[in-house]
């Protein structure tokens, strides 16, 4: 299948015919070229487009990391001053008298919680980050046209025999998995829009997602490299083992040759 995806199947069941019959290396040379040139441009589409992945992965990465640090100051605001509330709320209640000491003990109290409900539950700040170019969208949308990828790398994604199981496609298992680890089973309209969209305010929770994703479709990439370093190592093996004869020998057999002639 690889082979039909780079255009090389009559190349190799040409190489596997010089292989059985061990002859004319001139034909093995221009064979070998062709398809060191076809593979080494289709592994250079590949290495492309997993640094792509490793750049969009870092900057989602970077601007969670920038997200966390400012709700984990913010938590520890709300968490002083529900403290300095609770303080003055009894320093207050201790010296009122008995109607506004009520007034006060309630009104602290709700005060107080209310700050220790902003910490257990934050919203969190978000951030805008945008991705006019956005490489899930192509894979979660799978029936619109290719706008992203190479050619050769789009058709491996949607070849089933690429995958481990061997009955969906590459596409599919990727979707599947965001479903059930990302999404736990469903994903809503405005969370859909954001990720597979054109980007928008982002939560760090939003961008971890959006990093995971992105990393084991980066995985799913890397792993066809595999398939290209088994190619590879056929053609090699193909050139140890060729049927060649021994210089030595050949010099023996022409010189008795020769011998046998003038005799």
């Amino acid at each position: 299948m690889l082979c039909h995806l780079l255009g090389l199947s009559n190349e190799i069941n040409a190489l596997s015919r010089l292989k059985k019959e061990g002859t004319n290396n001139t034909d093995y040379l221009r064979l070998k070229q062709k398809i060191n040139s076809r593979v080494g441009l289709a592994q250079a589409q590949l290495t492309a487009v997993t640094a792509e992945f490793d750049c969009e992965g870092e900057r989602s990465d970077m601007a969670a990391d920038y997200l966390n640090g400012l709700n984990s100051k913010r938590n520890r605001q709300l968490t002083v001053g529900s403290v300095v509330i609770g303080a003055l709320t009894t320093v207050v209640s201790a010296v009122a008298k008995n109607n506004t000491q009520t007034i006060v003990g309630i009104g602290g109290g709700l005060v107080s919680a209310g700050l220790g409900e902003m910490t257990i539950n934050p919203k969190g700040k978000k951030v805008g980050f945008y991705h006019g170019h956005n490489p899930l969208r192509t894979i979660w949308r799978d029936g619109e046209k290719n706008t992203h990828y190479p050619d050769f790398v789009w058709k491996m994604l949607n070849e089933k025999q690429f995958s481990s199981s061997g009955n969906v496609t590459l596409i599919n298992s990727i979707k599947n998995r965001w479903l059930k680890f990302e999404f736990n089973g469903g994903v809503d309209i405005d969370e859909e829009k954001l990720l597979f969209g054109d980007g928008g305010l982002y939560g760090a929770d939003d961008l971890h997602t959006r990093s995971a994703m992105i990393n084991q479709l980066q995985s799913t990439i890397r792993s066809i490299h595999q398939d290209f370093i088994s190619l590879m190592s056929w053609s090699i093996r193909y050139k140890n083992n060729k049927k060649t004869i021994n210089p030595q020998r050949s010099t023996y057999l022409k010189a008795n040759y020769f011998a046998q002639k003038k005799s």
